[in-house]
């Protein structure tokens, strides 16, 4: 890697197959109910903790060095898929997103400690809270808010899918005109 060559970067919880197959089948729905959008290839949903934008080269080893003392003491987090919703809102929705359930409270505190550990070297904290969530796509066109809300209503009810992260990873994102390809850094474990 050229120290000198920024490049973009972002931490995140990556999802285990169970989590991605249950997302395929909830898009395929959405999309055999008539809803257009640019979805989300089912292997790069992940968990964004914290999207770091450019970053030079020489700069992955002290967000990994941030990364780990933040994930210091930190036990597995026990999550779950479940609901679905849009972003900003129904009227003018622009993202769609199934939402994530997090009962101990960690992904918030993991997330907190995140952003003050990045603060130290140079990342601003993010002003928007923190709201956890998987994207599963971008409305490429405009949709009547009572289509979406039927559309949403009838596929966003489906039991909870449990999973269990383990690891954040820093990743590099490289923008192609086929959508983008991300490529792990490196990652941190969390105590068992």
């Amino acid at each position: 890697m050229d120290g000198k060559k920024p490049l973009r970067a972002f931490v995140a919880i990556k999802l285990p197959i169970h989590i991605i197959e249950e997302l395929a089948r909830l898009k395929k729905k959405l999309v055999d109910y008539g809803i257009a959008a640019r979805w989300v290839r089912p292997e790069n949903i992940h968990l964004t903790l914290r999207f770091l934008g450019d970053i030079p080269a020489d700069s992955v080893a002290p967000v990994l060095t941030r990364m780990k003392i933040a994930a210091d003491g930190i036990k597995p987090i026990n999550l779950s898929v479940c609901g679905m919703g849009v972003f900003p809102n129904i009227k003018r929705a622009q993202v769609i997103w199934v939402g994530l359930g997090d009962e101990s409270g960690l992904l918030a505190d993991l997330n907190r400690r995140l952003e003050s550990e990045l603060d130290k070297i140079g990342f601003a904290p993010e002003k928007r809270r923190f709201a956890p969530h998987l994207t599963l796509g971008r409305i490429k066109k405009p949709v009547s808010p009572e289509a979406l809300a039927d559309a949403l209503g009838e596929k966003a009810v489906f039991s909870p899918v449990p999973f269990t992260a383990q690891l954040i990873y820093l990743i590099e994102s490289r923008l192609t005109k086929n959508g983008p390809i991300y490529t792990d850094l490196d990652f941190v474990e969390f105590c068992s």
